[in-house]
């Protein structure tokens, strides 16, 4: 049974474009390519990587428990490096695969999204990839602690491997960073693409611009109603990359997908897919065509992005649902005031 949004735009004005200074949504979905499919579903196996080899030494292979990236295993992928920032402790890993010829980049997720979601501040600070860019300030503290790990290792594996291409990929919050990490990466030279699942919104108008613009491709990943893509709103100033790739179908703790399960919306600012979904699911969020971030013993703190746990416990459920469902209505009636 396919899930709705709860505003269906595209019944009301197909293929219909709305511009407004930097905002764009275009009022359409359309379904996916199966080569589109089979790199989703390939990709979210590095970002299962990273929960699972984020502690392992450089030049080990790429392993994951539970056979979860049997397909990035099999082409002998190996971790150049794993770092983990001391004050975010946000991880990611860089690696190789020789298969494929690419240099991957890989951000680990968060350990306790609902900690996240109840702290979660709206508050950004000033990026340099572009004039009048500003980005959530914990994700660009993540990369501020990791880029230059990242962007180091990037280039050494460029200069060993000149003909490889670059991915960035990651989910939940290492989603997030992922984002900010390939415009860095972009904006060194390095054409890169993008394969996230279950990202927030991570900057302004002019950030998602230019991500999406510049050399490479966006795959944003979205589920069903999963709370954490509606996040910050979008009547906050956040905006999400385009296009994003819905999947709409099927239970919240499915895996099991194929193309036709998916739907693609594209627009800064849409509320045509997940953005104009309700409720808490957790559940959602934990599996993107597998069951994302199962490598994690979630002793992890990571509460530099995550916020205290204690004050997220005394948050009910039934609470935390209504402000998120208050945010979504605020978003469909700011999007259509635009």
């Amino acid at each position: 049974m396919k899930f709705s949004a709860l505003a269906n735009y595209a019944a009301v004005a197909a293929a219909a474009v709305i511009r407004r200074g930097d905002d764009y949504i275009e009022l359409d979905s359309r379904d996916i390519s199966t080569s589109l499919y089979d790199n989703l579903d390939f990709y979210v196996q590095w970002a299962q990587a990273a929960y699972c080899n984020a502690d392992v030494a450089n030049n080990t292979a790429v392993s994951c428990a539970y056979d979860n990236c049997p397909s990035v295993s099999a082409n002998k992928a190996t971790i150049l490096t794993a770092y983990t920032g001391e004050q975010t402790e946000v991880a990611v890993i860089i690696g190789v695969d020789p298969t494929r010829k690419e240099i991957v980049v890989s951000y680990r997720g968060s350990s306790n999204i609902r900690n996240w979601i109840v702290n979660l501040s709206f508050i950004m600070s000033a990026c340099d990839l572009v004039d009048d860019c500003y980005a959530h300030d914990g994700f660009l503290w993540a990369w501020e602690e990791t880029g230059p790990t990242v962007m180091a290792t990037v280039a050494a594996a460029k200069a060993a491997n000149p003909g490889y291409t670059v991915v960035a990929t990651g989910h939940s919050l290492g989603a997030a960073v992922a984002t900010i990490a390939v415009g860095h990466l972009r904006a060194a030279g390095y054409p890169s693409d993008l394969y996230t699942y279950g990202s927030p919104r991570v900057g302004n108008p002019a950030f998602v611009q230019f991500i999406t613009e510049q050399a490479g491709g966006e795959y944003r990943v979205t589920k069903l109603n999963d709370p954490v893509p509606r996040l910050p709103p979008i009547f906050s100033g956040y905006r999400h990359t385009s296009p994003e790739y819905w999947i709409d179908d099927g239970s919240s703790s499915n895996t099991a997908y194929t193309a036709a399960d998916f739907t693609e919306c594209d627009g800064y600012a849409s509320t045509a897919c997940n953005a104009g979904t309700l409720g808490l699911s957790i559940t959602a969020h934990l599996n993107y065509l597998q069951h994302t971030g199962s490598c994690d013993s979630g002793n992890s703190k990571r509460t530099g992005l995550e916020g205290d746990a204690a004050s997220a416990d005394r948050v009910s459920d039934e609470d935390l649902e209504a402000q998120l469902n208050k945010y979504v209505q605020q978003d469909l009636d700011y999007v259509s005031a635009l």
